[in-house]
């Protein structure tokens, strides 16, 4: 998984093993308030 932040500027990469019963994503933030605009999510898949 790879999450652009800064307009491109910053890339996080990760790798996530989803249990095989997850069917969704869920965006939060720990400790402080985020704003999560024109998020595109592609190729989701279990």
């Amino acid at each position: 998984m790879a999450v652009f932040v800064g307009d491109g500027r910053y890339v996080h990469s990760m790798e996530a093993s989803p249990y095989p019963a997850d069917t969704g994503l869920a965006l939060f933030s720990a400790e402080g308030r985020a704003v999560f605009r024109n998020t595109v999510v592609r190729g989701f898949a279990v």
